[in-house]
C-alpha cells in the first residue's frame, strides 16, 4: 500500500518491532509491508503489514512467504473491507498461520 496515515504507519512500524525484538535469535523471522504472503490454495498475493514465518522452507523464497504463522494487518479506511473480506478468506487456507490479527489505529 502506497500512503498511508500517521497513525497506521506508527501501529504497523511498532508491531513490527516488538514482533522483531521477541523472535530475534529463534527460528522465526518477521516481515513488513513490503513482503508478499502467498497463498497457494486460494492463488493469491497479499502484502499484510506484519508477516511472521516459523517455516524454514520460506528462507528458500526471496520474493514471498508461503508458510506464515502470522499475519497482522493494519486497517484503514481504503483497505478494512478487504483485510477483513477476501484476504481474511485467503489466509485462512494456509495450514501455518496460527493468528490473523486486524489491528485498528482509529
Amino acid at each position: 500500500m502506497v500512503g498511508v496515515k500517521d497513525a497506521h504507519a506508527t501501529v504497523a512500524r511498532n508491531q513490527f518491532a516488538l514482533l522483531h525484538n521477541q523472535l530475534r535469535g529463534g527460528p522465526c523471522r518477521t516481515y513488513v509491508s513490503d513482503m508478499k504472503a502467498h497463498v497457494e490454495k486460494a492463488n493469491a498475493y497479499f502484502y499484510p503489514d506484519t508477516i511472521v514465518t516459523c517455516d524454514s522452507r520460506d528462507r528458500e523464497t526471496d520474493y514471498f512467504k508461503g508458510y506464515s504463522s502470522l499475519i497482522v494487518a493494519v486497517l484503514s479506511e481504503s483497505t478494512d473491507a478487504f483485510d477483513r473480506g477476501r484476504q481474511f478468506a485467503a489466509c485462512r487456507e494456509l495450514e501455518s498461520l496460527q493468528e490473523y490479527v486486524l489491528a485498528d489505529p482509529l
